[in-house]
């Protein structure tokens, strides 16, 4: 009777090891899927720069998604997680909100600790993965550290629907 108690203790035991481990590489594919999306989100902001001489428009997210999607992907990706993927950019206008985008930034928390380093070193905040031609517009709290009225962002959830939209960061 007590080598069965020992065993099913043992068995718990690698159990709790196993689901830790588990929920890690979980938090760690998610981030390598962030990764990508943000690395494939920024190029084809770039590419639709040089077609356009602008950047997409960040007012909503179906303006966002109507200028990219499909001659510049299949689809906007959608987040992953819980951790919304934010857009953000700055402008040079009139103070009310319009005028020309000059520079973006895409951000996202990562959730696995293996991967403080590359949010720490990118070069912006050091709470999120930051990507884009100027990493100060997004602070750590996901919204901006410029005027209202002439820095803007948006960000959508793992739906694809927009969580902050056309909000002066």
């Amino acid at each position: 009777m007590i080598e069965l108690l020992v065993v099913i203790a043992i068995i718990a035991i690698l159990s709790v090891g196993a689901i830790a481990a588990y929920s890690s590489a979980q938090g760690k594919a998610r981030d390598s899927v962030r990764l990508a999306d943000l690395g494939v989100l920024n190029g084809q902001t770039a590419v639709y720069f040089s077609d356009n001489s602008a950047y997409p428009p960040n007012n909503t997210k179906a303006a966002y998604t109507a200028a990219l999607v499909p001659a510049y992907m299949q689809a906007v990706p959608n987040a992953q997680g819980t951790n919304p993927y934010i857009y953000g950019t700055k402008l040079v206008g009139t103070g009310d909100g319009t005028g020309l985008i000059t520079a973006y930034e895409y951000a996202v928390a990562l959730e696995s600790s293996t991967n403080t380093a590359k949010a720490t070193n990118d070069g912006g905040n050091s709470t999120q993965y930051e990507i884009g031609t100027d990493l100060t517009i997004i602070n750590a709290a996901g919204t901006g550290t410029g005027a209202a009225a002439d820095d803007h962002g948006m960000s959508w959830n793992n739906t694809g629907v927009a969580v902050v939209g056309d909000t002066g960061l």
